[in-house]
Formats: C-alpha cells, sequence, structure tokens
C-alpha cells in the first residue's frame, strides 16, 4: 500500500465525510455546492449527504416564532452534529442563530450570492406599480416594516413554506407579490421570474443574507482544516460583524433588523437599521472601517442604534409577539 498523498496543510486518509443538509430543493443545492467544492480541494475524500428533517420542514405552516425562531431549520442538524450523526452541517447563514451550542463552531463561510431581496409581482409588478391594498407576502418584519417605509398602503400576509411553494400561492392568487431572497431565485435557476431586485439603500438585508455557512464539531480537526480550505476570508468577516450586530442587539426571527457590510479594497461599511413594525420610526447608522475591523464597527453599530432608542421599538415587538 502507497504511503498516503499529501497536501499544503495535512494529510489525507481515505473516508467518507457526511455533510448534514435539510431535504429542501435550496438547501439540497447548497450542499451539492460545499460537496463540489471539497471534491475539488480533496479528490482523494470521499463525500455522502444525509438529509435531516428539522422543525421548520416539518411544520411549514406555522409561523417561525411559534417553532423557536431561527432555530427551527438548524437544532436538528446541530444535534445530528453532536451525535455524530454527521461531520458537517451546511446552512444559509440567515437562518442560523448566534448562539452556537458549546461543542460546536461555525467552521466556514464559502461564498456569497447577491445578497438583496426581490419583489416577485403575480404579473411582474415592481413595487412602485403595487395597486393601494395590495397585499404582498412575507412573514418577515424586516422586510414589511421596510417596504412601508415607502408604501405605507400595502397590506401584508404571512407565508411560510419553500421557495416553490410560496410561488406557486402568488401564481394562484393568494398574494398580489411575493418578497425572496435573491440568491434563492437564483440558485434555482428561477433567473428567468419577473422582479424587481431591491436595492440594500432601499432594502437593507437580513445578517448573513446570501451566505452559506458551515458547522462542525470543535473537537473535529480534520473537518475544521478541510473547511478553512474552502472559507471565504472577506465573507467570513462581514457575516460575522453582521451577526455580531445581530447578538448585540438580541437579534431573532422577528426582530425588524437589516444589517449589511461590504468590504471594497482594504474598508468595510456596515449598514444597519432598525425600523418599527409600523414604519413610524427608522433607525440609521452607517460604520466605515477597515477590512478587519468589522467586529469593532459591529460593536460601534450596536451602540448608536442603542442610543438613538432601539431598545423601545425591540422591547415592543418583544411584547407584541407575546400576546
Amino acid at each position: 500500500m502507497g504511503k498516503p498523498k499529501m497536501t499544503s496543510s495535512f494529510i489525507l486518509h481515505p473516508s467518507s465525510f457526511r455533510i448534514g443538509t435539510r431535504g429542501s430543493v435550496l438547501a439540497r443545492w447548497q450542499a451539492d455546492w460545499v460537496e463540489r467544492s471539497l471534491r475539488r480541494a480533496f479528490p482523494q475524500e470521499e463525500f455522502v449527504q444525509v438529509s435531516v428533517k428539522t422543525t421548520g420542514d416539518l411544520m411549514p405552516t406555522q409561523p417561525l416564532e411559534q417553532l423557536g425562531g431561527r432555530g427551527a431549520f438548524t437544532r436538528e442538524l446541530d444535534m445530528a452534529l453532536l451525535e455524530n450523526r454527521v461531520d458537517l452541517a451546511v446552512h444559509s447563514a440567515k437562518d442560523y442563530p448566534t448562539d452556537v451550542p458549546k461543542d460546536l463552531l461555525v467552521a466556514a463561510f464559502p461564498c456569497r450570492w447577491p445578497v438583496n431581496d426581490s419583489l416577485v409581482g403575480r404579473n411582474g409588478e415592481r413595487l412602485r406599480d403595487l395597486p393601494p391594498g395590495a397585499l404582498v407576502g412575507t412573514g418577515s418584519l424586516r422586510r414589511s416594516a421596510q417596504i412601508r417605509c415607502f408604501r405605507p398602503d400595502l397590506r401584508f400576509g404571512e407565508i411560510r413554506g419553500n421557495i416553490e411553494t410560496r410561488l406557486r400561492k402568488l401564481d394562484e392568487g393568494q398574494y398580489d407579490a411575493v418578497i425572496i431572497a435573491e440568491a434563492a431565485l437564483r440558485r434555482l435557476g428561477l433567473n428567468d421570474r419577473k422582479r424587481e431586485v431591491l436595492p440594500v439603500t432601499r432594502m437593507v438585508p437580513d445578517a448573513g443574507q446570501g451566505a452559506l455557512m458551515i458547522v462542525c464539531r470543535k473537537n473535529g480537526r480534520r473537518v475544521r482544516r478541510m473547511l478553512k480550505a474552502i472559507n471565504d476570508p472577506r465573507v467570513s468577516a462581514c457575516v460575522e460583524a453582521e451577526r455580531m450586530v445581530m447578538a448585540g442587539l438580541g437579534g431573532g426571527c422577528r426582530l425588524p433588523l437589516g444589517v449589511y457590510a461590504k468590504i471594497v479594497g482594504e474598508r468595510m461599511k456596515l449598514r444597519a437599521v432598525v425600523i418599527s413594525p409600523d414604519a413610524r420610526r427608522r433607525l440609521a447608522t452607517v460604520i466605515q472601517c477597515g477590512a478587519r475591523e468589522g467586529l469593532r464597527a459591529a460593536r460601534q453599530a450596536v451602540r448608536e442604534l442603542l442610543r438613538q432608542g432601539a431598545r423601545e421599538i425591540l422591547d415592543q415587538v418583544e411584547r407584541e409577539s407575546h400576546t
């Protein structure tokens, strides 16, 4: 038997690494992307995918806050890691809570697609073209509050389910428009769907929107080294800063918070907004810093939003969610 081949970082041994993923079409697309990237980097390794059903998948009609917020799509994958049923788990970064279980860690942010939200009208309408009183499908306070700033006459209805289900409900006439992450539409090959891509200056995205996140066990040294090879440091710096803003404000899936960091050259610009659900109050800040100073910028953004009164809005949302 010949000696194992070497890479620049560590020795590769024949084995099979289990990639945990949800079973939706979008989740499998994301897991496929990660698997291809790992196979290119480590062609002698074997990878298999393990589908895990989450609470959010099993209860597609329940509001997320009733299922425990963002964790509705991640808890079962965390458990699969902790029970050694998978070796790494692929997530949409915007779905993963900021409180990571103590024996797990976020090991990589390998890529990021467009961060924008898109408005898909039933007949291809743009936001300004929707008739007064049109019903827009979204369960996100972040989205509805920001749209109310421009179109206070619109109505909003809770909508759950995968992307295909949301578009089907739109086509059936249950809604006049729906709001969907642009990255999801592109990953699913729905580029021909007429839509308005909303600029981040109008619709600040969710923390981590458009980015993939990979979680593994802290003691999984080989897996951690492999994931480091496909991590994008600039994406990682931006998403970590965004998630720190969300954590600093106590953010969950119902928080009307938008936050987006972007690195150009050696500078990072971090934009964050907190908007009351009725859109009567809009608190905003933009922080510019060095590309490696994202965490400092995040702390500064949190302080500034709290100074402007973000705590009052967050407490209001918390009270209303329990009534």
